[in-house]
């Protein structure tokens, strides 16, 4: 088997994987204050403003950790476990366009338990930008 199609597996596995684990706890429902469903972790707001829905991953240590899509002109909330950010202070997230080949990756952005990232993806990826949200009590 190729490498090239031996990595397409492994990400497909990975990617039906997250579909399973991931629904039930990575949507923010309306009314509940975001950051009361990631307590220990950090939250991660991803705002797409593309017109493709995008595949949303944490880079962990070069590889890339599904955390599941969201739509064009949609935004979805994912919790961000404290194992899942570590305690580098800097995380880096990767977005795949459905039906393109190329994907974005983000700078590193500083990030901590507790705290809530907003990243907002534009109409042209490299316009994308990323906020942080300190949690209360951090400096």
């Amino acid at each position: 088997m190729c490498p090239d199609r031996r990595v397409h597996l492994v990400g497909v596995a990975a990617l039906t994987l997250s579909t399973l684990v991931l629904p039930a706890c990575s949507s923010v429902h309306s009314g509940a204050p975001a950051d009361a469903l990631a307590p220990r972790g950090a939250l991660l707001t991803v705002e797409n403003q593309h017109v493709l829905d995008m595949r949303v991953y944490l880079i962990r240590g070069g590889t890339p950790v599904p955390l599941g899509s969201v739509g064009t002109m949609e935004r979805r909330t994912f919790p961000l476990p404290t194992a899942m950010i570590g305690h580098a202070g800097t995380i880096r997230l990767m977005a795949d366009p459905l039906g393109s080949r190329g994907t974005f990756i983000s700078d590193f952005i500083p990030a901590s338990p507790g705290d809530h990232v907003r990243w907002t993806l534009a109409p042209s990826l490299t316009l994308s930008r990323f906020t942080v949200r300190r949690a209360v009590g951090e400096t």
